[in-house]
């Protein structure tokens, strides 16, 4: 089993405010940016983060969430070379 960290997304209120944030005072590379669907990939020379806008996670998704205060505002994704035989492996 071979579990590799990928990246962190930020679910934020302000995805421009937060964008800009890490591009010009952070200095980030920005990856991919789509600011009609408040959505970036920036790199942080390790790994990468992405931005959300919070209220568009239930589409972002694809789900049927509601949106309130209380959804993820922090998300860390991990890879890895089987899925059934990870959760095999962690969880049975």
């Amino acid at each position: 089993m071979k579990i590799k960290y990928a990246y962190t997304r930020l679910n934020v209120n302000d995805y421009f405010a937060s964008r800009n944030f890490y591009q010009e005072v952070l200095g980030f590379k920005v990856l991919y940016a789509d600011d009609m669907q408040e959505y970036a990939e920036l790199d942080t020379g390790e790994t990468k983060i992405t931005i959300l806008n919070r209220a568009r996670l239930p589409e972002f998704i694809n789900c049927s969430l509601r949106y309130d205060e209380h959804n993820a505002k922090l998300v860390l994704s991990f890879t890895v070379d089987d899925i059934e035989e990870t959760i095999t492996q962690m969880f049975l």
